[in-house]
């Protein structure tokens, strides 16, 4: 954890293991059928007809991921369905709130491309637009990931030494703070604090967020760097220095950070599972209004791959 900054990012560290439990991250399932979306030289992944994370209530849903004018937009909304089942291929969002609570659900997309791997110096970066609206309960995010996670609920039992897990959020960005960024690293299992996983985390203000903006994370040896627009974000993360180092798991940073690593584009919609005690990981109130949100990727870029 970083010893200074904004109390939003201490928040943030502070809910460390729900950043597994309400993963974005969760592994996607293998019995649902497939889609594949060419976009910027790779063929991306949609595991349609499942919710985009074990703990998310939103359903990855191919008319939520649509390309035009070069770019991807992944559309996260609410919709009204009987006994709230997935929406049909021809429904429409519903920002207000549903006749029958009862039949609230929520859609969005999720795609991946795994395979990647790099050599010692890489980086990988997204040019993209945030929504120019929003409501409380949902994320966007741009990031990858290496490896199984350690543990994915740290509340019942404790992480698995897995010293070859590795995340690098390059953006995650929370409807319910839409004027800040939020830059990650996560790497093996941090047993002696039971927690599922020792992390170092960035938070900025983002200068219009539904402005174009590059997103970027360099990688230099161990040590890792987020920048947005060419400038860096916050500090350098180090794996096996600092925040990311346990004396009972030492991470074997090379192995980590050389991959493979898969890439991922996806919104979200957080569930309701331990109320406003998640923070900016809460869910939406079903009551309230809940504006349809947009994620246009314009770019996707890497170098130094293996």
């Amino acid at each position: 954890m970083r010893r200074s900054g904004s109390r939003l990012l201490l928040s943030v560290l502070a809910l460390a293991g729900l950043f597994a439990t309400y993963a974005a991250q969760a592994p996607a399932s293998t019995a649902a059928p497939i889609r594949s979306i060419t976009f910027k030289g790779f063929t991306w992944s949609q595991d349609l007809h499942t919710r985009v994370g074990s703990r998310s209530q939103a359903w990855n849903r191919p008319q939520n991921v649509t390309r035009a004018d070069g770019s991807l937009f992944v559309k996260t909304a609410r919709y009204c369905t009987a006994g709230g089942a997935e929406p049909t291929s021809g429904a429409a969002p519903h920002p207000a709130k549903c006749p029958r609570i009862a039949d609230t659900t929520y859609a969005t997309g999720r795609l991946q491309v795994g395979g990647l791997r790099f050599g010692t110096d890489f980086s990988v970066s997204f040019t993209a637009n945030m929504p120019g609206t929003s409501g409380p309960g949902s994320r966007m995010a741009l990031w990858m990931v290496h490896g199984p996670y350690c543990d994915s609920d740290p509340a019942t039992s404790a992480p698995t030494a897995n010293a070859d897990f590795g995340e690098l959020d390059l953006l995650e960005w929370y409807s319910r703070t839409p004027s800040t960024s939020h830059s990650t690293t996560h790497v093996a299992c941090d047993v002696a604090r039971r927690r599922p996983f020792l992390s170092d985390a960035n938070a900025a203000a983002i200068p219009t967020p539904a402005g174009t903006h590059t997103w970027k994370v360099v990688r230099h040896g161990n040590r890792v760097r987020y920048l947005r627009d060419g400038h860096q974000l916050g500090n350098t993360h180090v794996c096996g220095s600092g925040d990311l180092t346990a004396n009972r798991t030492p991470p074997r940073c090379g192995s980590i950070l050389r991959g493979p690593w898969t890439l991922v584009i996806q919104g979200e919609v957080f569930a309701n599972e331990c109320g406003a005690s998640c923070g900016i990981l809460t869910g939406p109130n079903d009551f309230d209004r809940f504006p349809t949100q947009v994620m246009r990727v314009r770019g996707v870029n890497v170098t130094g791959r293996a």
